[in-house]
C-alpha cells in the first residue's frame, strides 16, 4: 500500500514538473564577441580568398572545382575549431550527456536519444546560410525545438521553433530549419525538449547541419576584393543565383545547380536574398595593331 501510494504521489506532482520544459533560446558564449573580434581578419581574409575562388573555379565549372570546394569546406571546418579553442572548448560531436554540445558546420550526422531536453551551439561559422534538419527516427515521446541566431554581442537576429508530435507513428517525420542569409558572424543554440507519453519513454531523433555559400555575395566580394585591383578579370555570368551547397562530411559538392535541399515542414526565414544578378565592368576593347606603317611616298 505505501508502495503504491508513493507511486501516485510521483505521478501526481513530478510528472507534470518533468513534462513542463519549453524550448527557448538559450544563452551561450558569454564572451563570443571578444573572441570572435580577434579573429575577425581571418575570416574576413577567408571570405575575400573564397569569394576569388568561386569566381575563377567554381562559378565556371572549371576542372577542380569540386577539390576546390572541398578546399574550402576543410579550410572554414579548421576555423571554427580555432574559434572554439580560443574560447577553451574542444569541439563537441561527443557522446556527452550533460550539458551543450559544440557543434561545427557542416554536420553529417548526430544521433541522440531525447527523454527530457538537450542543447546545442554552434559557434560563427564563415557560411552564408545555415540549414539545421531534425529527424524522428523512434520512441513514442515528440519533440519541440527552437533554434536562435544572435549575434557575437548576444543581441537576437532570428528565431526558428517547431515540433514533432508524440506517438511510434510520427518515427520518420523530419523538420528543417533554415537560416537564410548573413549568418557570418552569428551564434546558434537549438534547445530540443521531448513532450507526450511518459519521461521512461524517449525520442530518438538524428541532426545533421549543412552550410551555403552565397554565390552572390561571392562575386561582390570578388568585386572589391583589394587584392585583385592589380589583376582585373571579366566577370563572370551565371544565371544560376541559387547559393552552392556544401554537402555534409566533406562530399563533393554539385556545382551549377539549382537543387535546394529536401525539405520537409521548412521553416524559413522572412528575410529573402538580394535578387539579380552584380554587373561587371565592361571590358575595353584592346587598341589597334601599331605594326601598320603608313606607305611611303614614291
Amino acid at each position: 500500500m505505501k508502495k503504491f501510494f508513493l507511486t501516485l504521489l510521483f505521478a501526481g506532482i513530478f510528472l507534470p514538473v518533468i513534462s513542463s520544459a519549453q524550448p527557448s533560446c538559450k544563452s551561450i558564449f558569454s564572451g563570443a564577441e571578444r573572441i570572435f573580434n580577434n579573429l575577425s581578419q581571418d575570416f574576413i581574409k577567408f571570405r575575400m580568398d573564397a569569394a576569388q575562388v568561386f569566381l575563377d573555379v567554381i562559378i565556371p565549372g572549371k576542372q577542380g572545382s569540386n577539390k576546390a570546394m572541398n578546399d574550402l569546406i576543410d579550410d572554414a571546418t579548421k576555423m571554427q575549431i580555432d574559434l572554439y579553442k580560443s574560447y577553451g572548448v574542444i569541439t563537441g560531436q561527443s557522446n556527452a550527456t550533460i550539458g551543450a554540445v559544440d557543434l561545427i558546420v557542416p554536420l553529417k550526422k548526430w544521433t541522440g536519444d531525447l527523454y527530457t531536453e538537450r542543447t546545442f551551439q554552434i559557434m560563427q561559422s564563415p557560411y552564408d546560410k545555415i540549414v539545421i534538419t531534425i529527424k524522428k527516427t523512434d520512441g513514442k515521446r515528440g519533440v519541440e525545438f527552437t533554434a536562435c541566431a544572435k549575434y557575437s554581442n548576444g543581441s537576437p537576429y532570428d528565431t526558428k521553433s517547431g515540433k514533432i508530435e508524440n506517438g511510434n507513428e510520427t518515427a520518420g517525420q523530419v523538420r528543417t530549419i533554415t537560416f537564410q542569409r548573413n549568418m557570418l558572424d552569428k551564434n546558434i543554440s537549438l534547445h530540443l525538449v521531448a513532450h507526450g507519453a511518459l519521461p521512461t519513454d524517449k525520442c530518438e531523433y538524428t541532426l545533421t547541419v549543412e552550410g551555403f555559400f552565397d554565390e552572390n555575395e561571392m562575386k561582390e566580394i570578388a568585386k572589391t576584393n583589394p587584392a585583385d585591383k592589380d589583376n582585373k578579370k571579366p566577370q563572370v555570368k551565371e544565371s544560376n543565383t541559387s547559393p552552392a551547397k556544401v554537402s555534409s562530411g566533406n562530399q563533393p559538392a554539385k556545382m551549377n545547380s539549382t537543387k535546394q535541399p529536401a525539405v520537409t515542414n521548412e521553416i524559413v526565414s522572412p528575410r529573402d536574398p538580394a535578387s539579380g544578378l552584380p554587373t561587371g565592368k565592361k571590358l575595353e576593347a584592346a587598341p589597334d595593331s601599331l605594326s601598320q606603317k603608313k606607305k611611303k611616298n614614291n
